[in-house]
């Protein structure tokens, strides 16, 4: 179990006895890092990161979408869509145009070059992402799914805890 909990996570499950749903959480954080790491490597390979890769895609899917739409679409910052798309034309894979009707506007579109790009690189990462689920029974697979949705649904109640926590007390 020690490969699988990282060494920052380690220093705390120590201080901590070693409670067992904390190390479960803690490998999980891991595997979770780990699986980031392969992912951003491949696409490193590419000369793509994740944000690019993702803003690619969501135009390609939706030709003409504003940079506000596309920030919206990938859940990043206006301020952050901006240095994506930025990277994008700078590679020649995504171009800005003035929309017809309100010039004000900028309307997204993928270049040849982009939708090459995101034809190849969409079954080198969907076959890497399979590799790393090569031999977990799809039992396994499904049961883990369960697991991540009751961790999802206890950090939505420990954040909203701490949001009513930290909320000024109300005026009597």
């Amino acid at each position: 179990m020690n490969d699988l909990i990282g060494s920052r996570q380690r220093l705390l499950l120590d201080r901590m006895n070693d409670d067992e749903a904390a190390a479960f959480v803690m490998s999980l954080l891991t595997t979770a890092r780990r699986v980031s790491g392969c992912h951003n490597d491949l696409l490193a390979d590419h000369d793509a990161t994740d944000g690019r890769f993702a803003s690619l895609l969501a135009i390609s899917a939706s030709p003409g979408i504003t940079p506000a739409a596309l920030a919206d679409t990938i859940g990043v910052s206006r301020a952050t869509v901006t240095g994506l798309v930025d990277g994008l034309v700078k590679r020649n894979l995504v171009t800005r145009t003035a929309d017809d009707q309100d010039r004000r506007t900028l309307c997204l579109s993928v270049t040849d070059a982009g939708r090459t790009a995101a034809d190849d690189l969409v079954p080198a990462a969907g076959g890497r992402l399979s590799a790393l689920a090569d031999g977990i029974d799809p039992a396994d697979r499904a049961a883990a799914l369960r697991v991540f949705a009751r961790i999802a649904e206890n950090i939505r109640a420990v954040t909203a805890e701490t949001r009513t926590d930290d909320a000024p007390a109300a005026a009597p």
